[in-house]
């Protein structure tokens, strides 16, 4: 092998490595992680809040975009297949997202698996709620479906559970009453369900029939 032949095999060798560092540079770049809890989620439509851990305690959260079929979820080791749908609020995560992309949509999240969700959720149509902190619930599979014969109380401090009106995610100032469909987000503790927040969902659209009767003299 001469000497020139050499020197181009090293000199090109060379470059690529080069251009592999400034690629793996660029992505790096490109990419933005961010860790903290999960403060809402609703994947219907594709949004999840985070309390950065940069910002704790704060009552400062960010509002992302995420997808059941384009957002990767997995656990630290990239051994579990998750899906947005097993995420919760409470669970302390990872996101990565592209730097500029629009929406501030999430790429991957990566789940601590020693976080552990303590916030649960059910739908319904208020029964009773009184200022007394109780709540009636006839719990519906989805805020669309008809309420059930199924039943669920809960208890509540009245001055501070958290009210939004859907699709809203501010606190908003509402009394709630019976009829009213809620999303109600609950802990369990001391063996009775702990209401955190309620979500108001807009009545059910129903049909009406109008008929018009034309009389002749």
């Amino acid at each position: 092998m001469s000497c020139k032949y050499f020197r181009r095999i090293v000199v090109l060798t060379f470059a690529v490595l080069l251009v592999g560092i400034f690629t793996r540079a660029s992505n790096a770049q490109e990419m933005q992680r961010i860790s903290g809890e999960i403060t809402w989620l609703d994947t219907r439509s594709g949004k999840l809040q985070l309390e950065a851990d940069a910002s704790p305690r704060t009552g400062a959260v960010t509002e992302y975009r995420v997808s059941e079929h384009e957002t990767r979820v997995t656990d630290p080791a990239d051994n579990k297949l998750l899906s947005v749908l097993d995420l919760q609020p409470g669970q302390h995560v990872t996101i990565d997202m592209i730097n500029g992309r629009k929406e501030m949509f999430v790429e991957k999240i990566t789940v601590d698996p020693q976080s552990l969700s303590v916030y649960q959720n059910t739908y319904g149509e208020v029964v009773d709620i009184n200022d007394a902190g109780t709540l009636t619930l006839a719990v519906r599979s989805s805020a669309l479906e008809k309420a059930g014969d199924n039943f669920s109380f809960f208890v509540f401090e009245p001055g501070k559970i958290v009210v939004r009106q859907s699709p809203g995610l501010e606190p908003v100032q509402l009394r709630i009453k019976p009829g009213d469909m809620v999303r109600v987000e609950y802990v369990v503790k001391d063996g009775k369900r702990l209401a955190q927040a309620l979500t108001l969902y807009a009545p059910r659209l129903t049909r009406t029939t109008t008929t018009t009767v034309t009389t002749t003299k």
